[in-house]
């Protein structure tokens, strides 16, 4: 591995945590959660509760095996019990239209996973225009955080 690839996975996993962070307050004024929970995130160590939920689906037959291990690659998770809602948020310092694309499919597997509508959103500090392009037609909320 180059340094540079050391050098930006580095920084891509500080990003996501400060992301972690944050995304608390970013869904609660942004994607309309009054109180949200982090339930899955690739930056904390407890993701049990999102496992047991996909491999119930995959029993179900709801969705695949292949699915269930895509959602698992999913940055954050957030439930709101009070509004039953989810929302499924993809992190990137820079956002182009695969984080978008990425994030609506994920949502998809998750709406089969908890039957009910999830909101997907991606968030970043820097916005392509072909991430906008991306987003619009598939429902995706761009929430900025700077680095």
């Amino acid at each position: 591995m180059r340094m540079q690839e050391i050098l930006d996975r580095l920084l891509g996993n500080a990003y996501e945590r400060k992301a972690t962070n944050r995304i608390i307050r970013l869904a609660m004024r942004r994607l309309r959660m009054p109180n949200p929970v982090v339930i899955h995130a690739s930056a904390l160590p407890d993701k049990t509760g999102v496992y047991r939920m996909a491999d119930q689906a995959v029993t179900d037959g709801r969705i695949t095996l292949e699915q269930s291990d895509d959602l698992d690659e999913a940055d954050i998770i957030l439930h709101d019990r009070e509004a039953n809602a989810y929302a499924l948020v993809e992190v990137s310092v820079t956002l182009d239209a695969d984080d978008a694309i990425r994030a609506r499919r994920r949502a998809g597997i998750l709406e089969s996973v908890a039957q009910v509508p999830v909101t997907a959103a991606v968030v970043g500090s820097q916005v392509l225009d072909e991430c906008h392009a991306a987003a619009r037609p598939l429902n995706v909320s761009i929430l900025l955080l700077p680095d």
